[in-house]
């Protein structure tokens, strides 16, 4: 028990460590990549410099969000949210990433009965799901993102992608913190293997639970329920 807790510890400080010099550095390519006169050759090689140091990033702040799950420092501060609301504002910050795909991406929403949630949590859970579509859908495909209230009166919400789909022997791995399925997405995208273990713990954190359906070639739906009281 010492020993684990002196490896969360360190791994805590660590990764706070390390997140500040990518901010000074993602900060600094933003500076250098804004100048009209950069060579095309030289702005290449900045561009591949940002990525590398955002996808770093990503996996740090991956990281502190599962030390904080394991040592409870996360807590669920539920207040009464329209999930409208927060599927449009998920899909208007991801849509640039589509555009770059000339992916469509839709709604349907059935419902607009108002639950308890922690927004900033879900907000984050939908962001990861979205993200996770588009990185797995080629080119002109499409993501559909639906909300309703299911016959056990919960709120389900599916994303459901036209990609690349998942082997059914994989479901099982999906959720575990580290797996990945799929090494890059079909554009070339990294992931950190951490996006759906953080999103299952989030929303068990609303006592709610994820799952999967998928097809390979015909896409993927990855759906959540959640109550509407917390």
């Amino acid at each position: 028990k010492e020993l684990s807790k002196m490896k969360d510890d360190f791994l805590a400080v660590a990764s706070h460590d390390m997140r500040s010099p990518f901010n000074g550095i993602l900060g600094f390519l933003e500076i250098l990549l804004s100048d009209s006169e950069l060579k095309e050759e030289h702005r290449k090689y900045l561009t591949l410099i940002q990525e590398s140091a955002e996808n770093q990033l990503r996996y740090v702040n991956d990281i502190l969000d599962i030390l904080k799950f394991e040592s409870g420092e996360i807590k669920i501060n539920p207040e009464k949210a329209n999930i409208e609301e927060i599927i449009l504002t998920s899909l208007s910050a991801l849509s640039i990433l589509a555009k770059k795909k000339n992916i469509t991406l839709d709604t349907e929403i059935l419902t607009d009965k108002q639950i308890m949630i922690d927004v900033p949590k879900i907000t984050q859970a939908l962001n990861n799901l979205i993200s996770n579509a588009i990185k797995f859908t080629p080119e002109n495909g499409k993501i559909v993102v639906k909300a309703f209230e299911n016959e056990n009166h919960y709120l389900e919400i599916h994303v459901i992608d036209s990609g690349i789909g998942i082997p059914e022997n994989s479901f099982s791995n999906l959720f575990k913190m580290y797996q990945q399925v799929h090494r890059a997405g079909t554009d070339g995208e990294k992931g950190t293997g951490l996006g759906l273990s953080i999103c299952k713990k989030l929303i068990e954190a609303h006592k709610g639970k994820i799952s999967v359906k998928s097809k390979v070639n015909e896409g993927s739906d990855f759906y959540f329920i959640l109550p509407y009281d917390n």
